[in-house]
């Protein structure tokens, strides 16, 4: 259920065009697959919400990298 809901929140953030928001739907749908046990998924979706946070310069970029360092022990 929380993968469904990040995923609609995905598609209404990528047409608004707000990076914020469609970094933090990637970010949100990251976090359900964790606990959802899904970890290379995750990786992947919190590496694209990464790359999104880096582009606006964003300051919760570096917070990203460290979860995604803690991800992959």
């Amino acid at each position: 259920m929380a993968k469904r809901c990040h995923l609609i929140a995905m598609r209404l953030a990528r047409t608004s065009g707000n990076l914020r928001h469609e970094a933090q739907a990637w970010a949100g749908l990251g976090r359900a697959l964790v606990t959802m046990g899904e970890t290379a998924k995750a990786i992947r979706r919190f590496t694209r919400s990464l790359e999104l946070y880096q582009r606006m310069n964003d300051r919760a970029a570096p917070e990203m990298e460290r979860l995604i360092a803690s991800l992959r022990r």
